[in-house]
């Protein structure tokens, strides 16, 4: 989903070996703008909600860090995909951040699939 919504350096991370037990693998993405991740997650909360009504039993998809309105400063959205988290970070964020270290874990490059 992400990769069709031309986000970059599109990366799952496995996380059940990291004491992780909230979800099994975080799928991580950079965004080229403040739009751009805001249509990114939007465009998945979409897509699991054709696919079903909750991810989890009572959590239906949603984005979190958008604010309620569009002068929100997030540069780091999160949507619950039940045993898969989708971050998707504006530029800059990412490597401020650093999920992609801090969980470690098998990572595996999208790009090239």
């Amino acid at each position: 989903m992400l990769r069709e919504a031309k986000t970059d350096d599109v990366r799952v991370l496995d996380v059940r070996q990291r004491d992780c037990d909230f979800t099994d693998e975080f799928v991580i993405a950079t965004a080229r703008s403040k739009l751009h991740a805001q249509t990114a997650a939007q465009a998945i909360v979409y897509q699991l909600k054709q696919r079903c009504k909750e991810v989890a039993p009572g959590i239906v998809p949603s984005v979190e860090g958008l604010g309620t309105d569009s002068s929100s400063n997030s540069q780091w959205l999160v949507v619950d995909c039940g045993s898969v988290v989708a971050h998707v970070f504006e530029e800059g964020a990412r490597e401020l951040y650093d999920l992609d270290s801090m969980w470690g874990g098998q990572s595996m490059s999208l790009e090239a699939a």
